[in-house]
Order: C-alpha cells, then sequence, then structure tokens
C-alpha cells in the first residue's frame, strides 16, 4: 500500500527498547523492545523507513525556553516524523505531539539491593530463660545447699571440715546436678531429707536441660529477614539514601506536577543527594555496588531498562549481593511512541490497529524475552522475599559458633599446659632453695 513511501525515524539506541543493527545486505534494521515493533508493522505496512540518532544523545525533554531535546527535539524541527522511544505519556509532551498505541505499562519502583536475603537469628535468644530466673535459679541453689547443711545428720563431718567447707560441698553437689553430672555425696554425709532433695532436683534439672535443649535448637533454627526497601517510607527514612533517576525523561514530570507529599519528598531526596543524572551515568559500576550496599536505590520502570541492566550486568556481581524490586508502586507508567502532529492520519491509524493486535497477541511480551532472556542468579527470585521457612542451615549460619568453640579449644589447651609446667617449675626452685630449720 505505502511500497513508495520511506518513513523518519529517530531513536536514541538504549537496551533494551531501541537496539541500531545492520544486516546482511548492509542496511540499518531497528531491533530491540520497541524497536522490533515498529519494524514489524513498517514490514507489514510495505512501508521503508531509515532513522537516525539525536545528536544530544538524549531521550527528550522540554528545556525552559520552549525548545525540546533529544528524539523530541528531531521531531520538533522536522527532521524525522516519528520518535521510537517509547515514551511516557504525559500532558507536557502530549501538547506538542502526538502519541501512539499505548504498547508498555510498566511500573515506578525503586531497585534495591542486599548483601543477603536472610539470615540466622543464631544468638538472638540462646536460653529458654529470662535473666530473672536465672538469678531466681541461682538463688535456689544457695538455698537449698543451706538447707541441706542444716540436715547432714553427722556432726563430726561439720566439726572437721567447718561450715563453709561444707555448705560449698553441697552446693557443688546441687551444682553438678544441675548440669547432669554424677557428684559422690557420701563425703558429706546426710540422711533421708538431703537425699529425697538431692534426688528431686536431679529429676527437675533433668526435665529442666531437656526442655533448654528443645528450645535453644528451636532457636538455631529460626530464619529472619534481612531489612528491606519495601515501601517508599523506607527510603525516605534514611535521609543520605541516593535516590538515582533519569534527568532527561519523563520521569521528572510525575514528582514536578503532583499533590502527592511522598512524590515531592521522594524528588526532594533525589535534587539534594544529586541523583538526577543521565541515563548512561546511572548504570555504573559504582552505583550498582552502592545500591548493593545500600547507599543508594534506583526509581526506573520496572520490565524495562532496569531488568535489562541487570541481567546484563549480573556476571560481574555475582556472590556480592542480590538486587529486588520494593513492593510499593509510586504509579503506573503508560508508554508509547509519538509522532508529529501532521504526520500521516492514515498510517497513523493503520499502526495503531497494528500495535494493538501485537498486545492482544503477546508479541510483544515475545519482543521482551528475545532482548533480555530469563531470570539471573544475582536477581532476588519471588520465593525468597517472604518464604523463609524450609530452608536449612548451612555452615555460613553457624560460623561464628564454630569460630568460639575453636578459640575456647585453644584456651583450654593453654590452660592444660600451664597446669604441667606449674608444678614442674615448683620443683624445679625447690632444687635450688634452701630448706628451712626450725629452731
Amino acid at each position: 500500500m505505502y511500497v513508495n513511501r520511506t518513513l523518519r525515524f529517530t531513536s536514541q539506541p538504549w537496551r533494551p527498547y531501541s537496539v541500531h543493527l545492520t544486516d546482511n545486505r548492509d542496511e540499518s534494521q531497528l531491533w530491540g523492545f520497541s524497536g522490533s515493533i515498529v519494524d514489524n508493522i513498517t514490514a507489514s505496512m510495505g512501508l521503508r523507513y531509515k532513522y537516525k540518532a539525536p545528536k544530544d544523545n538524549m531521550w527528550g525533554y522540554r528545556v525552559p525556553n520552549g525548545t525540546w531535546t533529544g528524539m523530541l527535539g528531531d521531531l520538533q524541527r522536522n527532521e524525522s516524523e516519528l520518535a521510537v522511544g517509547p515514551f511516557l505519556i504525559t500532558t507536557v509532551i502530549d501538547e506538542e505531539f502526538t502519541f501512539g498505541s499505548v504498547f508498555l505499562v510498566d511500573n515506578l519502583r525503586f531497585l534495591a539491593g542486599l548483601k543477603q536475603p536472610f539470615f540466622s537469628a543464631v544468638f538472638t535468644r540462646v536460653s529458654p530463660f529470662d535473666i530473672e530466673l536465672w538469678v531466681l535459679v541461682g538463688l535456689t541453689l544457695l538455698l537449698l545447699s543451706y538447707l541441706s547443711v542444716k540436715l547432714v545428720r553427722s556432726p563430726r563431718i561439720q566439726h572437721a571440715k567447718g561450715f563453709l567447707r561444707t555448705y560449698g560441698d553441697i552446693f557443688f553437689i546441687y551444682f553438678a546436678a544441675t548440669m547432669q553430672k554424677h557428684s559422690p555425696t557420701e563425703h558429706v554425709g546426710g540422711g533421708a531429707v538431703f537425699r529425697a532433695l538431692h534426688c528431686l532436683w536431679l529429676v527437675g534439672s533433668f526435665f529442666a536441660m531437656n526442655f533448654f535443649t528443645a528450645s535453644m535448637r528451636a532457636d538455631l533454627l529460626v530464619k529472619v529477614e534481612a531489612p528491606r526497601v519495601r515501601t517508599t517510607d523506607d527510603v525516605l527514612r534514611n535521609p543520605d539514601t541516593r535516590i538515582l533517576l533519569f534527568g532527561t525523561a519523563g520521569f521528572t514530570e510525575l514528582f514536578l506536577y503532583t499533590n502527592e507529599d511522598s512524590y515531592s519528598a521522594v524528588y526532594d531526596q533525589v535534587r539534594r543527594t544529586g541523583g538526577e543524572l543521565h541515563p548512561s551515568e546511572i548504570y555504573t559500576d559504582k552505583n550498582f555496588r552502592d545500591v548493593l550496599a545500600r547507599k543508594a536505590v534506583m526509581l526506573q520502570e520496572e520490565k524495562g531498562t532496569m531488568e535489562d541492566q541487570i541481567r546484563r550486568n549480573c556476571p560481574a556481581y555475582m556472590g556480592r549481593g542480590f538486587f529486588y524490586f520494593s513492593e510499593e508502586s509510586l504509579g503506573l507508567l503508560v508508554m508509547s511512541w509519538v509522532t508529529r502532529k501532521d504526520f500521516d492520519a492514515i498510517i497513523h491509524r493503520e499502526m495503531k490497529y497494528r500495535v494493538r493486535w501485537l498486545v492482544d497477541t503477546g508479541m510483544v511480551q515475545l519482543f521482551m524475552r528475545d532482548v533480555s532472556p530469563g531470570p539471573t542468579a544475582c536477581w532476588l527470585q519471588e520465593r525468597h522475599k517472604s518464604d523463609m521457612d524450609g530452608r536449612m542451615l548451612e555452615f555460613e549460619d553457624l560460623e561464628s559458633v564454630f569460630v568460639l568453640y575453636a578459640l575456647l579449644l585453644q584456651l583450654a589447651l593453654a590452660a592444660f599446659i600451664l597446669e604441667c609446667l606449674g608444678p614442674a617449675l615448683s620443683r624445679c626452685n625447690s632444687r635450688f632453695c634452701p630448706k628451712r630449720r626450725h629452731f
């Protein structure tokens, strides 16, 4: 129908939306998410096209003097008829240009990062008792020991050892029972009442220690989610968090022309932290590392640029952490391509019909998968966000326990060596010391 018609496109090369390629016949071809859409539409209509990239390497926005930059500037100067985009549908752009059919609806979310999606609460509550209960157990031991001293029948033993020594022996008998250790009672004597108290304490300690062990095991299996950015309030809670935002796209208009207090607060923090940057300055290694270190977040569309950037940069951050999106969406982004006001109405209508057909048949999603296939290992999967109960404990979860155990073994070995050296040194010194004479 339009065999002899050649359309003039303007396209800023930016994955996953528009990629400039050359086919086998050395002819230019658009590829990517939005590039594949216009390429298939023009082919179905028998149209040819040629494209150019904006000289200023910008997406397009209106400057205070009324002119436009980027692809929209090419349309304003009639250097092109259609800007591939996609562009966020806003009233500012709609005043001077015409939007095509909507082919992309996305959410505006925060991209955040974390080192580990969860951690084990190994030392959160090791003891099943409160500190007050442990004090009560200690006081009970002291009281039982005192009563048992009074219940010992053999005055001869008490007279020979004294009250304090007898009290200490009986106290450690009860303490050994608390630790489930055997301690003979013959050397302190005692009657049936003392033996009954000792037996009662031993049995009670047995059940208490089993309850302690079961509770400690349950505590070691507890897994806690790492703190995450879920809502806008989580981002604004830390005023030093840098919010990175496209400075040359239409996202800024969402924050400038709104009555929402949260939007105004977000944009104030963007400007205060210097986060409004050109797209080429946002997706850098430093910014990605700041996101993983929770020093910064990126405010971008979810399904488009952000996921593609993460998938292509993931190999550099394997093992360093995970990226994820906030649960709260700041807004719904409705995007399309843009044409001049005097663009051919018939071609515009036919292209809109074909865009709707591509969207309804799911071809648009196939274009996206063709550009950015599959998830990545550094992307936090949905199952890792809340379902944390089925994970088995790993060595890393109890690494601090093993380190502490190794240190205690070394201290015990050092104490053993000192115990062995003590008597040997005493014998050596006694050889050189003169014997005392008694007068």
